[in-house]
């Protein structure tokens, strides 16, 4: 018998939530306190939490599909995924509020992950994520440049790049212009 809860770290943990072993055999232990993966072979763990990026530190339940651990909390879902040859660093997404995902009635062990990766949140209804596997990155835009303190443009016309409603704001002068106002003795 070998008690897991006399590790240094553990023994403060008040109650526990969800069990799992992945395919290296360490044990996923979710809590009330965050999520541990501990390595039963070295006797040593790594702890997850809302500070290194989980929605919350409740879990109420842990599935595996491939090499990624589905992690529901509270707060949503966090899909982990652990370093190997590939990938140095650990891997966590997050699907919460903002993508539509929420967790009312706090059940626990309520969701399971199908044989095709499908994700299925129980609750007040069923609640489907059907991951998604390309990140999505938002538009950047650059509106201004300074460059010692001085507005910069890169054309001699700047609402070529501007919208019909756009306001173009002239710090140095602490004045603005509308779209199509510009003085013509001013120039960018």
């Amino acid at each position: 018998i070998k008690y897991l809860n006399n590790l240094a770290g553990l023994s403060n943990i008040t109650y526990y939530t969800s069990l799992l072993e992945d395919k290296k055999g360490n044990t996923w232990v979710g809590t009330g306190q965050g999520l541990y993966v501990i390595n039963t072979k070295t006797d040593s763990f790594i702890s997850f939490s809302t500070r290194e990026g989980l929605l919350d530190n409740i879990i109420l339940s842990l599935n595996r599909y491939n090499d990624q651990i589905y992690v529901g909390t509270q707060g949503g879902i966090n899909i982990l995924t652990p370093p190997d040859a590939k990938q140095k660093n650990w891997k966590i997404e997050s699907y919460g509020n903002d993508q539509g995902i929420s967790k009312l009635a706090q059940t626990s062990s309520s969701d399971i992950v199908t044989k095709n990766g499908i994700f299925l949140w129980g609750d007040r209804g069923i609640t489907i994520l059907n991951k998604i596997t390309d990140t999505l990155i938002p538009k950047t835009y650059i509106s201004g440049i300074d460059i010692f303190s001085r507005p910069q443009s890169f054309s001699h016309d700047p609402w070529i790049y501007m919208g019909k409603d756009d306001t173009l704001w002239n710090s140095a002068r602490d004045s603005f212009y509308l779209n199509g106002k510009l003085p013509a003795s001013h120039l960018f």
